[in-house]
């Protein structure tokens, strides 16, 4: 007796491939979808025509007109068709259609329409699209057919798994397929009502109920299988569920060359906007995807991609949208993170490149002799860190190509003074100048008054009226001692215009500064080095106004948070790396605590108290200056007046904060280094330049208010002399992002692990400082994958070696 299953499946592909013969192997035989989407339906007849010549299991959209016409007598054959038709008709291929014959178009052929779709076609030109379709996607900002492919979903759910009904657990998520053995409508009064469907799968019975949607017990005839996916309920003893993801078996899903979409599969979940439902939308991507991706140009070669297993660019952009299998969707995210740190590597070794070959740098003879009597003057010994990187900084200086190099280090490393020594380099027998650029006016004052606290400065009249010179050291082809200068935005007019001056007639040898730096009308007689501190937070534009000068100085970028290799390579790939681990001799680790109740607080401040019987000191951090209506957090103004009243009357309380001159923070800072402030009450403006030895005891009020690089830079504040110091972070918080970063100073010293902590409990965010070369971000590279940026950046040099301005078509 035959199967019935075969004889239905086996007609059903035998009047497809006629249809195809009759539209010369088009594919255009199954609307929608193409031949290749009716093959999860004919499951009983696919395994024996799939495999024969020249199909050998590729997809039929994927092979050429002859190899289909040889395939379709092939299968007809086997089918037990005659391929006399096909052959006959084949001869006088028709034009495919775009729609159902029931919904003709006139005076516009299929292959018109075909030759105007691609990439930038507009979505609302597409016409296998549902007008609400078009509408969905328009409100989503997807314009083209490129935005379409490229909008890939948050995350899949997978409902590959089937369950028997009689297996169903009550509120637990489980797909089911079965058969339609009734349909009824319920209306409400008003334009409500429900739809209620009945399947079977053998094992038991599964009530299937759709609120708000009465059509859909119309969508279904008794003996129609569908596949449902959604939570389970339970009403008197027996299964239910209520508007479930569906896929109707029966007929396939006509949007899906591949099988499902909404139910019994990797079911995509897409960014929505307000009033937009995922399946409207799915079905417009998959139809795009259809359509589209055929066009989807690959852009790397043949030999590449095997090189690094990849997938090609068309599978990547499929498997993301419409995988078969959890690896597959892997796959397809490694080839797209692939092409973004092959992208961003290209753009990091063209900039290094051009950084070094396109101008001069600025000729100087490195002064190692200047150098060594500063580091002698320390009063302590460089790390074997600090002496190597000093070492290669003078070297690369000493070269003719312009240097670019970031120095990253741990808290206290010594990046500062490592820094000075460079800028030295560039003055004493050179007369060259330097230029020092910190993000904030608070940062910028704090990198000038301790350079002239260890350059031994002091103020002196010249022609220009005060200056800071240092007698230690003598610019001798200028006859005269080293003088730094501040240039800052709240500088006044005349102040302003006087440091101007003295740059451009190269009066001042080392200057700090902010963004001041940047402006027009700063100019510099000789600029020979730029020291950018705290690199992440400058943007491209910005450093280049300093450095795109001819001859080109040298720039050396500072990097207080210590900053993992994968993002120093996409990040900074066109900087040398020197890196700052060992702290100097003398430092005690610093134990942290976390303080979140009343007492923890009190226990706090007991040992502030003690620690100052001792002789020692404390500081106490706040977020705020004063405090905001808008922003929660500690004020320094408040805290200040609280702690001198009742915690510590007795003691002597300072206050330190941004809004004060630069005459009262030094004021102030030269009290507490004098020990005549037993408690320093201060902003995140003591977080650089702070070298107090005798402070042992660090206060945050409301921690969770600062990130984890500045917790860490914070608490680095102490620690710093031979007495045991410890960090207090202040906070109630019930954020679990901010408690996993105040978790993680607590458990951890150790910056670069921080640095690792950090990306991981935030990801890494956007790692470039500004739009470079087309450059738009990151959506799938990660961090810590540094074997797939490895494999990118060997293709990229190989690339480059050969084709450095990418002319080549190939």
């Amino acid at each position: 007796m035959k199967d019935p299953a075969v004889e239905r499946q086996t007609r059903t592909l035998l009047n497809v491939l006629n249809l195809e013969a009759k539209y010369g192997f088009n594919n255009s035989a199954v609307v929608g979808g193409g031949l290749d989407g009716m093959w999860p339906n004919l499951d009983r007849v696919s395994g024996l025509v799939r495999n024969l010549a020249p199909m050998n299991g590729r997809r039929y959209a994927s092979m050429s007109q002859v190899e289909r016409r040889t395939w379709s007598n092939a299968a007809m054959r086997r089918l037990g068709g005659s391929d006399r038709e096909s052959a006959s008709v084949a001869s006088k291929p028709r034009q495919p259609r775009l729609t159902s014959p029931e919904v003709p178009h006139k005076n516009r052929s299929q292959s018109s329409v075909r030759r105007a779709l691609g990439l930038e076609t507009p979505v609302d030109t597409l016409s296998f699209l549902h007008p609400a379709t078009k509408r969905a996607l328009d409100a989503l900002e997807l314009r083209k057919t490129r935005d379409v492919l490229w909008h890939f979903p948050l995350r899949l759910i997978d409902y590959t798994k089937r369950t028997s009904i009689v297996d169903l657990i009550p509120d637990e998520e489980a797909t089911v397929e079965g058969e339609v053995v009734s349909s009824e409508t319920n209306r409400f009064s008003g334009r409500g009502g429900l739809a209620r469907v009945r399947i079977r799968d053998g094992t038991g019975f599964l009530t299937i109920t759709w609120f708000n949607m009465p059509y859909m017990a119309a969508r279904w005839q008794n003996g129609d299988r569908i596949v449902v996916s959604g939570k389970v309920g339970d009403f008197r003893g027996r299964p239910t569920m209520e508007n479930p993801e569906y896929d109707d078996v029966t007929r396939g899903g006509k949007n899906n060359q591949r099988g499902f979409i909404h139910a019994g599969a990797l079911v995509p979940v897409y960014p929505l906007s307000a009033g937009l439902n995922q399946r409207t939308v799915r079905n417009g991507v998959m139809q795009c995807l259809d359509n589209g991706l055929r066009f989807v140009e690959e852009t790397l070669s043949e030999e590449t991609r095997r090189a690094n297993d990849l997938m090609s660019l068309q599978d990547a952009i499929e498997a993301m949208h419409r995988p078969m299998t959890e690896r597959q969707h892997w796959r397809a995210i490694r080839r797209l993170a692939f092409d973004e740190f092959l992208y961003n590597q290209i753009a990091a070794i063209r900039r290094r490149t051009r950084w070094r070959d396109s101008v001069t740098a600025v000729g100087l003879e490195p002064d190692r002799a200047l150098v060594h009597e500063f580091v002698s003057s320390l009063g302590f010994d460089l790390t074997p860190d600090q002496s190597e990187s000093v070492d290669t900084i003078i070297g690369d200086m000493g070269s003719d190509f312009p240097m670019a190099r970031l120095l990253q280090g741990e808290v206290g490393s010594g990046k500062t003074v490592v820094a000075i020594a460079a800028m030295l380099s560039a003055s004493g027998v050179n007369g060259k100048q330097s230029a020092m650029m910190a993000p904030t006016e608070v940062l910028a004052e704090q990198h000038f008054l301790s350079m002239l606290e260890q350059l031994k400065c002091r103020e002196e009249l010249s022609g220009y009226g005060p200056v800071y010179e240092s007698p230690s050291y003598r610019v001798e082809s200028r006859d005269r001692y080293l003088r730094i200068g501040l240039l800052t935005g709240s500088l006044g007019q005349r102040e302003k215009r006087v440091v101007q001056s003295m740059c451009a007639e190269g009066e001042l040898d080392l200057v700090v500064g902010t963004h001041a730096l940047l402006q027009e009308a700063v100019d510099f007689d000789e600029l020979a080095l730029v020291v950018v501190d705290e690199q992440q937070r400058f943007g491209t534009e910005q450093r280049a106004v300093l450095t795109s000068r001819s001859p080109r100085p040298h720039m050396l970028a500072m990097s207080a948070t210590p900053i993992p290799r994968t993002l120093h390579m996409t990040m900074y790939g066109e900087m040398e790396l020197s890196t700052l681990r060992a702290m100097p001799r003398g430092r005690t680790p610093i134990e942290t605590r976390w303080a979140q109740t009343p007492f923890d607080v009190t226990e706090a401040y007991s040992t502030i108290r003690n620690e100052v019987h001792q002789g020692r000191q404390a500081f106490v951090v706040c977020p705020l200056i004063e405090p905001s209506e808008n922003v929660r957090g500690a004020s320094a103004l408040v805290e200040f007046d609280r702690l001198s009243r009742e915690e510590f009357p007795d003691l002597n309380v300072g206050l330190l904060h941004g809004r004060m001159n630069l005459a009262e923070k030094q004021s102030v800072m030269d009290a507490f280094r004098n020990e005549e402030i037993d408690v320093l009450v201060a902003t995140p403006v003591i977080e650089v330049g702070v070298d107090v030895p005798n402070a042992t005891v660090m206060l945050i009020m409301t921690a969770d208010h600062f990130g984890l690089s500045q917790l860490h830079q914070i608490r680095g504040r102490v620690g710093r002399g031979r007495h045991k110091s410890t960090c207090f972070l202040i906070s109630d918080t019930g954020s679990e992002i901010a408690r996993a970063r105040l978790q993680a100073v607590v458990e951890n010293l150790d910056g670069f692990e921080l640095a690792r902590k950090d990306l991981e409990i935030r990801g890494p965010g956007r790692n470039l400082a500004e739009v470079q070369s087309g450059w738009s971000g990151w959506r799938f590279a990660r961090f810590d994958d540094f074997e797939t940026l490895g494999r990118a950046r060997s293709t990229t040099e190989d690339l480059l070696t050969n084709d450095f301005d990418l002319k080549k078509p190939e």
